[in-house]
């Protein structure tokens, strides 16, 4: 039985091998985009935003359900946040990767304090959550995240979805 598993899977390699010429095929000697310059960064759309800030991501996120919007003030430069809510639940929305005109990375979190859940529930509701994870923090908390970036420029709708991503992720996660 083994043996057959083997043999399928070394054909279909070499048919997969086979099937695409050698342009086709994808190159890690050479940067993304083709060329030999440049990198593969992803040209700029028009209504795209290179950057978020606190004031920014706000607007977005109320506009899918969000309520507040404080902004919580890090000793670190490279980190900005607001305080929202979610159906009277906390949120702590942190951007990361910060300049001066703005941030590039961010992500949502919920902070459960400690719970009694087991390795077995946390793996259940990450293999059914497709974008959101819940992890034990090294202090012991629970915590459900989804991260986000802006690199090469996104669509404030897409940082929304993000929004409603996270919102769907929690309410799944006070159902089970």
């Amino acid at each position: 039985m083994k043996s057959r598993v083997l043999a399928a899977l070394a054909g279909a390699v070499l048919f997969l091998g086979a099937a695409g010429a050698a342009e086709a095929q994808i190159r890690l000697d050479r940067p993304a985009g083709g060329g030999m310059g440049g990198g593969g960064s992803a040209p700029q759309q028009s209504g795209n935003v290179d950057k978020l800030t606190p004031e920014i991501i706000g607007r977005i996120l109320q506009s899918v359900g969000y309520k507040g919007g404080e902004i919580l003030r890090f000793n670190d430069r490279q980190m900005q946040g607001l305080k929202m809510d979610l159906n009277g639940n906390p949120v702590a929305v942190v951007l990361t990767n910060c300049e001066g005109d703005g941030c590039n990375s961010y992500f949502l979190l919920m902070d459960f304090g400690k719970q009694n859940i087991s390795p077995d529930f946390i793996n259940k509701f990450n293999s059914n959550a497709r974008f959101a994870r819940l992890y034990v923090s090294g202090n012991g908390n629970a915590i459900l995240q989804l991260d986000g970036h802006t690199f090469g420029g996104v669509n404030p709708q897409n940082v929304a979805l993000n929004g409603a991503l996270f919102a769907n992720a929690f309410k799944n996660l006070m159902s089970n």
